[in-house]
């Protein structure tokens, strides 16, 4: 006899870390859904294999036998949900930030592969988009230009919108004086960014762009400046990528005005963000990047940080036109350019405070999180299948 399911729990799983910003987005959504459904999260540590890591879902969803099941990006992980779908009717949520089939397009588009060989795999690639997308309870998209185009696709007909975002009562402006006095940073103007650091390189910004190398060109094109980058790689980066920064800021000679600062531990992040002046936040330059918001700009915002970003997906939507960069080939010269304004009038950075109110009103968890739990509730009540 099958075992039924149990529809007051809720089974999250998140293709990350517990430590990785999108893993509190499922806690907290989790949070949202009220004591009287019991929710469980499966995160993906590094150290756990891909082909473990979905025998460890299985394993849960065998004996658990959730009411609902919702997904934080890995299309392995949506596909076995959706057999999950299948065999135990058991409804599906999936939440992310793009298609496998737009980020792969854009992949063969620039690696040496025949016509005919990248075209059948971007349809066998659509086939399998639309399959999962198709058979989803619901779909979560967290840009709006993602939720728009998802719709103009026909994906789902259940396709909500719920914004990358930030905890507002722990991501708040600082003046971090003592932080500024360890590492000897006095009149200087901070420019840095924060994020994962990983070990590979992408054509879509400039030619071998990869995590950080923005803030090193822009120290590099002024020698005679007063700047300071500051970089913040998160706990999940790749050490070779964090070296691979150290040795090109060496080969630019600008080791002695970058400040690498490695192992923080994420809550205190806001903290440290308190030593940068001007946040860059870079977006992929691809429709993939169009679809989405970087995490790292709703806690920029909700920060009060002076944002530099390239105009790609929400930006445009949350940011002045004066924070916003040209995509490349202008990128690094339009990067360049306002931030040496900003270095002879740092009036300007005042600006910054302005952004809180902003992600308050469209990037707070809370809210956010209220939004996502209609949704599951919804679905859990037998709304949806």
């Amino acid at each position: 006899m099958m075992r039924k399911k149990n529809k007051k729990t809720a089974l999250f799983i998140v293709n990350y870390p517990a430590g990785y910003v999108l893993s509190s987005r499922a806690r907290s959504f989790s949070s949202a859904l009220g004591s009287e459904i019991v929710c469980m999260i499966i995160y993906k540590n590094k150290k756990i294999t891909r082909f473990n890591f979905l025998l460890k879902i299985l394993k849960v969803i065998i004996t658990s036998r959730p009411g609902l099941i919702y997904t934080i990006d890995g299309t392995l992980t949506e596909a076995v949900s959706l057999c999950a779908k299948l065999i135990f009717r058991i409804p599906v949520i999936v939440d992310r930030a793009n298609t496998i089939e737009d980020h792969f397009r854009e992949v063969l588009s620039v690696n040496s592969r025949t016509k005919l060989t990248s075209f059948l795999v971007i349809k066998f690639l659509s086939f399998v988009e639309f399959l999962i997308l198709g058979s989803a309870s619901a779909i979560i998209c967290r840009g709006r230009n993602q939720t728009l185009i998802f719709k103009a696709r026909f994906y789902n007909k259940n396709i909500f919108h719920c914004s990358e975002s930030a905890d507002i009562k722990k991501w708040t402006p600082k003046i971090s004086s003592s932080l500024k006095k360890k590492y000897q940073i006095n009149d200087s103007l901070t420019i840095g960014t924060m994020g994962t650091a990983n070990d590979e390189t992408s054509s879509w910004n400039m030619p071998g762009y990869f995590f950080g190398l923005e803030v090193l060109e822009v120290l590099k094109l002024n020698p005679t400046l007063d700047l300071v980058g500051i970089i913040l790689p998160s706990l999940t980066s790749n050490p070779k990528a964090i070296r691979k920064l150290e040795k090109l800021a060496t080969t630019y000679g600008i080791s002695d005005r970058l400040i690498i600062i490695r192992n923080i531990d994420r809550k205190l992040i806001p903290e440290y963000l308190g030593l940068i002046d001007i946040a860059i936040s870079t977006q992929l330059n691809t429709l993939s990047g169009d679809m989405r918001t970087t995490a790292k700009l709703p806690e920029y915002m909700a920060c009060g940080k002076y944002v530099l970003t390239n105009n790609i997906g929400d930006a445009g939507f949350y940011l002045p036109h004066n924070m916003l960069v040209d995509n490349y080939p202008y990128y690094i010269n339009s990067l360049d350019k306002k931030i040496k304004k900003i270095y002879y009038d740092r009036s300007q950075l005042k600006q910054g405070l302005e952004l809180v109110e902003i992600a308050h009103k469209y990037c707070d968890i809370k809210k956010v999180s209220k939004e996502a739990a209609k949704v599951i509730l919804g679905i859990l009540g037998g709304n949806n299948h």
